[in-house]
């Protein structure tokens, strides 16, 4: 039975997290339809500190539209450190939106398409599949070494 929660919480998560979360990333960059373009413009730049752990995590920020939505998701995104530099108050930026999802993205240079973040992806949904596939394997085994234990009793 524990193989068959391991492959079902696998599969799960593989469906419901890894692939739809691909598949925005895919949009974002065009590969797939679905997403718009909007241009807009940067009406703030920032940096932000947050404690973690023993650490403390420095994210670069942008905002565009009304300077009262700069925490806002839906104005502002973390930029990659040497794209914030290039940037400045008042360029003109291209956004993407996907359908159903308030957040906008930079387009073609979001932190979330970048090539770092593809390719965790596509490790984490191998080791989904893989976990979830050879769990549903084993099950099938155990059930059939069980169904034989049984005919050969009988």
């Amino acid at each position: 039975m524990r193989y068959l929660i391991t492959a079902i919480a696998a599969l799960a998560i593989a469906a419901l997290g890894t692939i739809p979360k691909l598949y925005k990333m895919y949009q974002i960059t065009g590969a797939i339809s679905g997403a718009t373009r909007e241009t807009s413009v940067i009406t703030a730049k920032w940096e932000e500190w947050e404690p973690q752990g023993r650490s403390i995590l420095h994210f670069h920020m942008i905002s565009w539209g009304d300077a009262a939505h700069r925490k806002d998701n839906s104005h502002s995104t973390r930029v990659d450190p040497g794209l914030w530099r290039s940037f400045s108050v008042g360029q003109s930026i291209e956004l993407v939106r996907i359908p159903g999802d308030e957040h906008r993205y930079l387009a073609d240079q979001d932190i979330f398409v970048s090539g770092g973040n593809f390719e965790f992806d596509y490790v984490l949904l191998a080791v989904e599949l893989v976990v979830g596939v050879g769990a549903l394997v084993k099950f099938v085994a155990h059930l059939v070494a069980r169904s034989r234990t049984t005919d050969a009793v009988s």
